[in-house]
């Protein structure tokens, strides 16, 4: 969530986008609701029937929030902790990475945080992600699958090179 620029651009454009918002500081849903215009009629942990808001907040590490959806994508029934906060029950077309972090000069990188670098974290996110062939929403007619989008914030161009590397591992 953050400073939230990204989901609040994506609601003005598209508005009937359903986005599911993480971040470790519970605190900060608080603060987009309060101070910053985002809908507050949601408790963000899925358990609201009255909600009818395109926002899901959830207070969580991000990289266990992503592990969990992979998990309950992969087994709805096994993944203990869909019952507990807002999930979403198919596979995503975009899995936006906006995460700051303590710039870390072994690798040069500020955002995102090494720990969503790892390679269990990037098959978490491919596993989320709607492939090729998921695709049936006629709405959204187009011949590839999901995106993930990063904002990423490197110092040098090796920094970078090595980010890319990380992710065709996976992708």
């Amino acid at each position: 969530l953050g400073g939230g620029a990204f989901p609040m651009a994506l609601k003005t454009y598209c508005p009937n986008v359903k986005q599911y918002l993480c971040d470790w500081d519970p605190s900060m849903i608080d603060i987009a609701k309060n101070f910053f215009g985002y809908p507050s009629n949601g408790n963000g942990n899925g358990n609201d029937s009255n909600s009818n808001s395109n926002y899901e907040f959830v207070g969580i590490d991000g990289v266990e929030y992503l592990h969990n959806i992979a998990l309950h994508l992969k087994n709805q029934a096994s993944a203990s902790a869909s019952m507990s906060m807002s999930m979403p029950n198919k596979k995503c077309k975009l899995v936006f990475l906006d995460v700051n972090g303590i710039e870390n000069e072994s690798n040069g990188l500020s955002a995102p945080p090494v720990e969503f670098l790892t390679k269990s974290c990037m098959e978490d996110i491919y596993s989320i992600l709607i492939g090729d062939e998921e695709d049936d929403d006629d709405d959204y007619n187009d011949n590839f699958g999901g995106v993930l989008a990063i904002n990423v914030v490197a110092r040098t161009d090796e920094a970078m090179f090595n980010l890319e590397k990380i992710v065709k591992q996976v992708f």
